[in-house]
């Protein structure tokens, strides 16, 4: 590929090609953390007619993914990394099972579908999680 200088009517960046493209791939991954910040922490939700809570909503908002950001880094493997929080949620947050206790235990009981793929996952980040406590 030849290293020449773009200028187009759809951009007003003169700058060689490949740096083009880098600024682009930029701007997509950043317009993809403000979409799962809309999709997976109401970022964009301003229910309030008060400015002050609807900051501090949006500040919530930008701290709750930072962190969930920060357990996806620690505790999935590298091809999980690329999950939307949605999906970081429904494998290992939001398992439907059925609690029961008897003879002073608590016992939690998943669907035999689920328990297989939700114990790997989840005792493989755990022990991610436990390990830089050691």
């Amino acid at each position: 590929m030849m290293n020449m200088a773009v200028h187009s009517s759809s951009s007003n960046l003169s700058l060689p090609q490949k740096d083009i493209v880098r600024v682009y791939r930029k701007r997509a991954a950043i317009e993809d953390i403000i979409r799962e910040l809309k999709g997976g922490f109401a970022f964009g939700k301003t229910d309030s007619s008060s400015f002050f809570a609807n900051k501090a909503r949006m500040w919530i908002s930008v701290i709750a993914s930072n962190l969930m950001r920060l357990m996806k880094s620690i505790a999935l493997d590298d091809q999980q990394q690329s999950w939307t929080i949605n999906t970081f949620r429904d494998r290992l947050l939001k398992i439907g099972g059925r609690v029961t206790k008897h003879a002073r235990k608590v016992i939690v009981t998943l669907d035999s579908r689920i328990q297989e793929q939700f114990d790997g996952l989840f005792w493989r980040a755990w022990e991610r999680l436990n390990a830089l406590w050691q």
